[in-house]
């Protein structure tokens, strides 16, 4: 089965860390296909690409960190190569399209950004149908460290 990300309903959002405090993201745009095999075996092939110029941070001046940091126009995209896929709960892929249920996967692939790589494994959970595509949620956690990237120390302060 071949699924093609709708860049238009499609997004990312990174929760992280800097100085001491939290912050969210969202990057709106991604873009890819997956190729998944019947049996989820090492044929279940992707790639998603999340453009760093479309990054919202909520206003004008955490977005503008972020981009500085990001630096979008050098670095334009991070991609995610999938390399495979294997279901840790629910039916099987074919029961579970058939019956519109909720599937649990390992993912595991190569992210790449700022010409560094490296491994990763997520899980995600979502459905797969003919009707409505895939509608899917993935988590992971990554530290910048891991592509040789020093992570931002932004500082932001309300003033009221």
């Amino acid at each position: 089965m071949n699924i093609e990300v709708d860049p238009k309903k499609s997004y990312v959002v990174v929760h992280g860390r800097a100085t001491g405090h939290r912050f969210q993201t969202r990057f709106n745009g991604l873009s890819g296909s997956m190729h998944i095999a019947d049996d989820l075996s090492n044929k279940t092939k992707g790639c998603l690409s999340v453009p760093m110029a479309k990054a919202d941070a909520g206003d004008f001046l955490r977005t503008s960190q972020i981009k500085r940091f990001l630096a979008p126009k050098k670095y334009p995209e991070t991609t995610f190569e999938i390399c495979s896929l294997t279901i840790t709960s629910g039916e099987a892929l074919h029961e579970s399209m058939e019956k519109n249920l909720q599937v649990e996967v390992e993912v595991r692939g190569m992210l790449r950004y700022r010409a560094q790589e490296t491994s990763l494994t997520a899980r995600a959970r979502g459905t797969l149908s003919k009707e409505k595509g895939l509608r899917a949620q993935c988590r992971f956690k990554l530290d910048l460290r891991q592509l040789d990237i020093e992570p931002p120390s932004f500082l932001f302060l309300k003033v009221n």
